[in-house]
């Protein structure tokens, strides 16, 4: 396991073994169907259309298929559909135009990143891309007469109101608010809002009891 900083926002990245039709590590399916977003890493090059397809093919005789969408997107009531994303590493010691062939037989199921570890080649590019998967937004929350605490943002699920806000600052704050004030995406600045307005990613949000 490490820990990605976007922005700030740590998320938990874990490197698994590699499998095989042979061989699947004890509690490695465990581990990926308890993710939010699965990647799959090859090699780019001549291999990575049949790594790719081998990786696959284990998860997916195992119940589990991975479709490039935001996890709010997917259908809950499935629980073998997984956000993914398929990922060759080493861009930058392969042949230009090599994750073509992965781009065409995956093409409306599976993004393809091309990335490179040594380089950072599309590191960015790739996380950007996981937080949008995740579904997420971040909130600040501020107290009245006093400044956001920007450093520190509340992380919710994308769809949230500002009552789920509110009953993660204190599980009774829902009931006793009176309303809040928002700063982000509502008409204009400090705008009063009600507790069932919904947010979005960075919104500052004060809360009124």
């Amino acid at each position: 396991p490490g820990m990605w900083h976007l922005d700030d926002v740590q998320i938990e990245l874990v490197d698994t073994p590699p499998i095989t039709p042979e061989h699947v590590p004890t509690g490695l399916m465990g581990t990926i169907r308890n993710a939010d977003v699965v990647c799959v890493v090859v090699e780019a090059g001549g291999a990575a259309l049949e790594q790719a397809e081998m990786v696959l093919g284990v998860l997916r005789e195992r119940g589990l298929e991975l479709r490039t969408a935001p996890r709010t997107e997917l259908n809950a009531s499935d629980g073998g559909l997984r956000p993914g994303l398929l990922v060759p590493n080493k861009a930058d010691a392969s042949e230009p135009g090599a994750a073509a062939a992965l781009r065409e037989l995956y093409d409306g199921n599976l993004e393809v990143f091309c990335v490179s570890a040594q380089t950072k080649q599309g590191l960015e590019d790739l996380f950007r891309r996981l937080w949008e998967l995740l579904a997420m937004v971040r909130v600040y929350a501020k107290e009245p007469g006093r400044p956001a605490q920007m450093e520190k943002p509340f992380v919710l699920p994308a769809g949230s109101t500002i009552a789920d806000l509110a009953r993660l600052i204190h599980r009774d704050l829902p009931e006793t608010m009176k309303f809040a004030r928002l700063w982000g995406h509502s008409r204009f600045v400090g705008q009063q809002v009600h507790k069932t307005e919904t947010l979005r990613d960075r919104d500052i949000v004060e809360i009124h009891e």
